[in-house]
């Protein structure tokens, strides 16, 4: 490849859909990290963790009552507590 030929980020690839779909829970305010969470703190489900058309919104057996709950709605009330 001759340098002054490359331009950085030109493939196709980084155009194409640069956001992979994602699972809900890295946005959600139980969230660990590394696949665990306050409602799974030793493993997510996989059925859980892996698909982005299920949203852990409704009781999930050995939930422990933790749903989800957007990252976005915690900023909110800390906000209206604060005012």
């Amino acid at each position: 490849m001759k340098e002054d030929s490359y331009k950085p980020y030109s493939h196709p690839r980084f155009w194409d859909d640069p956001q992979p779909d994602m699972a809900a829970c890295g946005r959600c305010v139980h969230y660990l990290s590394f696949g665990r969470c306050k409602a799974f703190p030793n493993e997510i489900p996989r059925e859980l963790l892996l698909s982005v058309e299920v949203l852990h919104d409704k009781p999930y057996p050995g939930d422990g009552g933790y749903l989800f709950t957007p990252k976005d709605v915690e900023r909110i009330c800390a906000k209206e507590a604060v005012a």
